[in-house]
């Protein structure tokens, strides 16, 4: 049963350092890809190959 409470808490571990990523990078006020679409919203050019990530809305 110890090794089952230790996975647990380890797989709720991994959950947090994802969505503290995830936060980081895509939906957070001050993350990457919000930073990137205020560029192109300013004028900046955005590369048709690489497209910026839109939040997931409603997902959680």
């Amino acid at each position: 049963m110890k090794r089952y409470n230790e996975l647990g808490e380890k797989l709720h571990k991994t959950v947090e350092a994802y969505d503290s990523a995830n936060n980081k990078l895509i939906t957070g006020r001050q993350s990457v890809a919000q930073k990137g679409r205020e560029l192109v919203d300013l004028g900046a050019k955005e590369n048709p190959n690489r497209k910026i990530p839109m939040p997931e809305v409603g997902l959680e």
